[in-house]
């Protein structure tokens, strides 16, 4: 009998599946998408469009999904000072608009957005008129996350995993394509400058990229895309490709 008790205490009990890096993964997708949504909402709203919609194939602009996360984590332990969130958040706003900006710029070629002729504009990547907005989305963003995670701590561990599969492998396509497009879309304009003739809808492929890739959707999706013309002068390459 002694002998199957300690068999029985022996026995090892099985450890509960630590979810605290899932759960931790899923509210940062969530809020992905959630301030991606909200922040071409608010560009609709206020006029003052950066890109049309950020990704070739979704609705979203993920730079204020980015921007979210990074105050969210940053900013955290002032979110019952209100005052100190919109200053530190006109800060980070535009840090990150003007580091966002020269990255993209160095990655592809392209200036994404540019305010030459806007008034107090800084190196043509900030317009300081926006600065304040900043403050105000970045206090309204600290708001709105325990609402948003309550919502979250009401489904199970299991569909929140189902839910960052989708949501991981829609961003995934979506930035791929997103690439795809303007690579396309830079070299359409190249060939344009240098006289030759980019349209060709011969195989499978040069019918997608003509679809779903065309310089209309393009120009509407990157209103303020900027490249080099052959006088090594910045022009917006809806007009460069005209």
């Amino acid at each position: 009998m002694k002998t199957v008790e300690k068999k029985k205490k022996d026995k090892k009990i099985p450890k509960k599946r630590d979810f605290t890096k899932l759960n931790e993964l899923n509210k940062n997708l969530i809020y992905i998408i959630v301030f991606s949504l909200i922040g071409l909402l608010i560009e609709s709203i206020g006029g003052f469009v950066i890109t049309d919609k950020g990704f070739v194939l979704g609705p979203l602009c993920p730079i204020y999904g980015i921007l979210a996360i990074t105050v969210i984590k940053a900013l955290a332990k002032y979110k019952n000072n209100k005052i100190k969130l919109f200053f530190y958040g006109m800060l980070i706003g535009t840090l990150m608009e003007y580091l966002v900006s020269f990255i993209l710029e160095a990655v592809f070629g392209i200036k994404f957005w540019d305010y030459t002729g806007t008034i107090l504009n800084f190196s043509e990547r900030i317009n300081t008129i926006h600065i304040p907005i900043f403050g105000v989305i970045i206090v309204l963003i600290i708001l709105s996350t325990p609402i948003i995670d309550s919502i979250i701590a009401k489904c199970s561990d299991k569909i929140k995993l189902i839910i960052d599969c989708f949501i991981l492998v829609i961003l995934i396509i979506d930035i791929l394509f997103t690439v795809w497009g303007i690579i396309v879309y830079k070299v359409r304009v190249k060939e344009t400058l240098n006289g030759k003739n980019y349209i060709s809808n011969n195989t499978f492929i040069e019918k997608f990229e003509n679809q779903n890739f065309s310089n209309e959707n393009m120009s509407k999706i990157f209103p303020r895309f900027k490249m080099l013309d052959n006088n090594g002068e910045k022009r917006l390459v809806s007009d460069l490709i005209k």
